[in-house]
């Protein structure tokens, strides 16, 4: 970030100068030239506004087939490299006309088009991507360079979207004026505001706001610019409760992008789950029948034969869990009936 990758390589002494805006649309014109003749897919995120210097290139690129460093190297005329192998970021120091002066020039690598098209789009306007990732997980989402999920607790997220031509609507971001582009930082913060779901601690103290790197200039300021709007908000109207939004929004993204059901059933699913392990595994059955757990043999062949028997009963395969657990309400129930099972099948199984 900012022409610093090569601060800490040994015996290099370059000098990486903040580049004038004419110079450096210039030299991302020339090595975006030289790129193409190497990728498929080559960019360069929309620049933030207001910028008055640069203090490196950034690219974006994408080809289905891998190209090595020391092609791009050569393509860039790059004299020192800091490679970085798969889909991720290496750095090149490109000699400027002047003596010991060079440009930083990031190739970000993608793994698809598509990853192409969305860090394009999110790693657009400096911080703007992650100003929306603020305002999302103000809300109980998450949103990233690979889409919008939905955070569920102890559980992996559910992923809702990779599409942001259908996540920003969600938020009510008009893609169109998006596409128009943003002169101005105010112009950038404006379309940011325009959603109606900014959590009333989003711009808190106790959030993460705090620990983003200083650097990070237009997210910060987009955090004091957000701050003295909601005070003017709330002083003209009441604001919804903090946790009273976050439910409505996550319940609205389940709507949204049609998978309430799904979600719902593998949460069901989880939790039933993790209560039959909790009910039935080897330290309690070791307890219950003292057979020791090093024996895990006629452990394992015991609960199977548990689990067999359970299923008969329920009357389908890998159904017995859910029989018991519907049985029982409450874990003790569950506990002294599995208990009883695992006692009368040692006996079965010594006979």
């Amino acid at each position: 970030m900012g022409g610093n990758a090569f601060n800490a390589v040994v015996n290099f002494s370059g000098i990486f100068p903040r580049m004038q805006p004419a110079l450096y649309r210039c030299l991302r014109q020339k090595h975006e030239d030289a790129l193409k003749k190497l990728y498929t897919l080559v960019g360069t995120p929309a620049e933030a506004p207001e910028k008055v210097d640069h203090g490196d290139v950034d690219f974006i690129v994408w080809h289905p087939c891998p190209v090595d460093h020391l092609s791009v190297q050569e393509a860039l005329k790059a004299s020192h490299v800091k490679p970085m192998d798969g889909p991720r970021t290496s750095n090149y120091a490109v000699p400027l006309d002047a003596q010991d002066e060079y440009c930083q020039v990031d190739v970000h690598v993608c793994a698809t088009e598509g990853e192409w098209q969305r860090t394009m789009f999110f790693h657009s306007y400096g911080d703007m991507g992650m100003i929306l990732g603020l305002i999302a997980r103000g809300v109980g989402l998450h949103l990233g360079v690979h889409g919008l999920r939905y955070p569920i607790p102890k559980l992996p997220p559910w992923h809702l979207s990779s599409n942001f031509d259908d996540i920003l609507p969600f938020f009510g971001w008009s893609k169109s004026r998006f596409d128009r582009g943003f002169k101005t930082k105010v112009e950038l913060f404006e379309w940011i505001w325009t959603t109606e779901h900014i959590h009333p601690r989003t711009f808190g103290s106790n959030n993460a706001v705090g620990k983003v790197d200083k650097q990070r200039k237009l997210y910060h300021e987009f955090v004091a610019w957000g701050r003295e709007r909601q005070e003017q908000q709330t002083s003209e109207s009441p604001q919804p409760r903090a946790t009273e939004l976050q439910v409505i929004m996550r319940e609205k993204a389940l709507q949204h992008f049609g998978v309430q059901a799904e979600v719902e059933a593998f949460i069901h699913a989880e939790s039933s789950r993790a209560r039959w392990k909790a009910l039935f595994n080897g330290h309690l059955v070791e307890e219950w029948t003292e057979i020791p757990l090093s024996n895990w043999k006629r452990i394992k062949q015991l609960m199977d034969t548990v689990r067999q028997q359970l299923d008969g009963e329920a009357g389908g395969l890998d159904q017995g869990p859910a029989y018991v657990l519907k049985m029982f309400e409450n874990d003790d129930g569950a506990l002294e009936f599995l208990k009883a099972k695992s006692r009368q099948v040692v006996k079965e199984l010594e006979d």
